[in-house]
């Protein structure tokens, strides 16, 4: 099966990759909560010329669809949508571990991209970013502890 990527090329799906997507959202959640019922039902949502975003909407309602049965699946779904949104957001799709160095790595390219498009003040750039970038925290672990309206913060 194919799908189409964000740039609009054609790939194979990788079940593979997948997989271990779905592992990583997983992670941490206790033994009630396997990839096996959301990989099942994301590959059965699939469709040939399906595009990125979609294959993860998939997962993100495959693992709704557990949440009746283990309401720990919330945070699988909410984990999906982060990867989803952050890769949205940086250009990148990383894994929860990665995330903190490539949120860290890419706020700077942000604020210089924010002031070429006249969006924020160029007097932003005297700042030292990659300090500031390096200041931030990620909750790269878990959602559980994590309110609803919390996220990306600058670290005290």
């Amino acid at each position: 099966m194919h799908y189409r990527r964000a740039d609009g090329n054609q790939a194979e799906l990788d079940q593979a990759s997948l997989t271990t997507n779905l592992q990583d959202a997983c992670a941490d959640l206790g033994p009630d909560v396997t990839v096996a019922p959301i990989l099942k039902a994301t590959l059965s949502a699939l469709y040939n010329g399906i595009s990125e975003a979609e294959i993860t909407q998939a997962a993100i309602m495959a693992a709704r669809a557990q949440v009746e049965a283990e309401p720990a699946y919330t945070f699988v779904a909410a984990r999906l949508l982060l990867r989803l949104l952050f890769q949205e957001a940086v250009g990148q799709a990383v894994s929860r571990d990665q995330a903190l160095a490539a949120y860290q790595d890419y706020f700077p390219r942000y604020i210089q991209q924010a002031v070429d498009a006249e969006l924020l003040d160029p007097a932003l750039l005297s700042y030292d970013l990659g300090r500031l970038g390096a200041a931030l925290a990620y909750p790269s672990k878990s959602l559980k502890s994590l309110s609803p309206f919390q996220s990306c913060a600058v670290a005290p």
